[in-house]
């Protein structure tokens, strides 16, 4: 076994204790934050390894997460940021078509975050790549006439 496959051995094995840790306190936000964040990390993995169908499947289980954490609390900004950070994952594997829709979703939380003050420097650095990557996206058909 190569170290890439032992790495995945481990990353999956963090998960399976993820899964269970969550699913024995399905309430707990800390528990369900950790499993998304693990899909997060199998994730990226897969997709330095080239997984890419397979790295895409992890995102969206974690943004699967973060999309439920945020109807459970809406005003946390934490779990508002894990969202527009899973969406611009997802987003990265998508026709611009499909990715322009969750690109603006995750700008616009990060655009509300920041006029409310509750964002991170570092997190405030994602508006403008968020609207540079907006900017290169090809023209809606409607924006085009």
């Amino acid at each position: 076994m190569g170290r890439n496959e032992e790495a995945l051995t481990e990353y999956r094995l963090g998960l399976r204790i993820a899964q269970r840790l969550a699913a024995s306190d399905p309430g707990n936000a800390e528990r369900q934050r950790a499993l998304s964040i693990v899909h997060s990390q199998i994730g990226d993995f897969l997709r330095v390894l080239g997984q890419r169908q397979d790295a895409l499947m992890e995102f969206r289980r974690s943004l699967q997460i973060a999309e439920m954490l945020v109807k459970r609390d809406s005003g946390n900004s934490n779990r508002q940021f894990d969202l527009a950070a899973s969406l611009f994952r997802v987003s990265t594997f998508l026709e611009p078509a499909h990715a322009r829709p969750l690109v603006r979703r995750a700008l616009a939380i990060v655009e509300s975050l920041a006029q409310g003050d509750k964002l991170t420097a570092e997190q405030r650095d994602w508006l403008p790549q968020l609207r540079g990557l907006l900017a290169t996206f090809p023209p809606e058909p409607a924006d085009a006439q």
